[in-house]
């Protein structure tokens, strides 16, 4: 039941499960969640934790001392983002900075050619190929610092056997 304080005779249940060798995935608990064994086990120190050990930020050192970058590094039981968000935390790694392609005078008067007058936004840009190397967020962020937006289309309504568009209607 959940909230249900854990009994003596319950903990000494998991104890002996485990002494025996069962599996973590087969331990079983009557009227106990899979989360709620695993949280028990972690509170009885039995389970093992995500904490990093000191054997394995030794080890993450010495091999980071070596010019190993994060990903030709790997630690038994630790995934290749944690290790390198590991290797960030402790300052033993930084990533090298991603140098931005410059915006050239062509690009970016066809960019305000096909926003403005052709009412294009970024993803379209991009699926139609006219931008090759630009990703959607290099073109929209482009947009946003030159201040075009595309103009809405107005819609048209029949007067009288003409189509005329809402804002002459109005002027």
């Amino acid at each position: 039941m959940p909230g249900k304080r854990w009994s003596v005779q319950e903990k000494q249940l998991l104890r002996r499960q485990i002494k025996a060798g069962t599996p973590l995935s087969k331990l079983c608990v009557s009227q106990r969640t899979c989360a709620g064994i695993a949280y028990q086990l972690r509170q009885l120190r039995i389970y093992h934790t995500s904490q990093w050990t000191e054997a394995e930020v030794r080890l993450l050192r010495k091999q980071a001392k070596a010019g190993a970058p994060p990903s030709k590094i790997t630690i038994v039981g630790r995934s290749p983002h944690g290790v390198r968000n590991k290797m960030l935390r402790l300052q033993l790694w930084k990533p090298k900075p991603h140098v931005q392609k410059p915006w050239t005078l062509p690009e970016l008067n066809f960019l305000k050619h096909l926003v403005i007058d052709c009412g294009y936004t970024a993803r379209q840009a991009v699926a139609n190929g006219y931008f090759t190397g630009r990703s959607i967020d290099s073109i929209a962020q482009q947009m946003r610092r030159c201040g075009w937006k595309r103009l809405p289309v107005q819609p048209r309504r029949e007067q009288g056997g003409k189509s005329v568009t809402v804002a002459s209607i109005r002027a």
